[in-house]
């Protein structure tokens, strides 16, 4: 199951409202552009079936103090590098970070600046993750 990591702004930023939206739609979108085939069973994933219990989302609070950050928000999805979902990896982290985008209000990020930024962490099966 994918897990994804959101380094956020501590003060400024979400509201209760918009952070709780914001993981919400995160979920559902990582979910449904991170399916892949899985290769010990030879069956398809369907995380977006249920976003909440496939999708593992850890927020984590940083002080802003950097006049100089230009994309508030940092994410790291960490799952299997199955070769089914490797083969095109960067359009689904591209397609992801598109929707998420879309999904923040612009009054929240600064002009000129990036609202949010994705990587992707291959792990290894058996292998586990910390936030």
């Amino acid at each position: 199951m994918p897990a994804v990591i959101v380094y956020y702004p501590r003060t400024g930023f979400f509201t209760p409202v918009t952070k709780a939206a914001f993981i919400t739609d995160v979920k559902r979108i990582v979910a449904t552009c991170m399916d892949a085939i899985d290769p010990k069973t030879e069956v398809k994933t369907n995380y977006a079936a249920n976003p909440d219990s496939f999708i593992d989302l850890v927020m984590v609070p940083y002080n802003q103090t950097d006049a100089e950050v230009t994309t508030p928000l940092l994410a790291t999805i960490v799952s299997y590098g199955w070769p089914d979902r490797m083969r095109n990896i960067k359009k689904r982290i591209k397609r992801i970070t598109t929707e998420v985008r879309a999904t923040i209000p612009a009054e929240l990020v600064p002009e000129g600046d990036e609202a949010i930024s994705f990587t992707f962490l291959a792990k290894k099966p058996g292998a586990w993750y910390a936030a």
